[in-house]
C-alpha cells in the first residue's frame, strides 16, 4: 500500500531531524572521522608498501642490468686497441693497413685471423690522416 503525502512528509521530517541530530553530535562525528582516517591511513600504508616493493624490485633489476652491461663492455674492451694517425686512402683495405702497421711497430707476424674487427671511426676530415 502506497504512502500518503502526509506520511511521506512525516518520514522526510524524521530523516532530516535524525541527520541534523547526528551532524550536531560530536561523538558521532568523531567516530566517523576516526573510521575514515583509519581507512585512509591503511590505504596510504598499502600504497606505500606497494611502491616500496616496486622500488626494491626495480633497484635490484637496475643493479643487475648495470652489472650485465659492465660485463659486456669489459668483454668488448678487453681485446680492443685504437690506432691514430693512419693516413686514409681511397679504396684502402683497412684490415691490411692495420696488420701492416702492427707488424711494423711490433716486429711480429700478425695475421688477419688475429683481428676480430677492424674499421675506421668517425668521418674523414680533409687534411687529416
Amino acid at each position: 500500500m502506497p504512502y500518503t503525502r502526509d506520511q511521506k512528509n512525516e518520514i522526510t521530517d524524521i530523516i532530516q531531524e535524525t541527520i541534523c541530530a547526528l551532524v550536531n553530535d560530536e561523538s558521532f562525528l568523531q567516530k566517523i572521522t576516526e573510521r575514515m582516517w583509519t581507512k585512509f591511513e591503511q590505504k596510504i600504508e598499502d600504497k606505500y608498501q606497494e611502491i616500496q616493493h616496486k622500488t626494491s624490485v626495480l633497484q635490484e633489476e637496475n643493479e643487475k642490468l648495470r652489472e650485465d652491461l659492465d660485463r659486456l663492455e669489459q668483454y668488448t674492451r678487453r681485446n680492443s686497441i685504437r690506432i691514430f694517425g693512419v693516413k686514409q686512402e681511397e679504396n684502402e683495405n683497412v684490415l691490411e693497413k692495420v696488420i701492416a702497421t702492427l707488424n711494423n711497430v711490433w716486429k711480429d707476424n700478425i695475421k688477419d685471423c688475429f683481428v676480430d674487427r677492424c674499421h675506421r671511426v668517425g668521418r674523414q676530415i680533409p687534411g687529416k690522416p
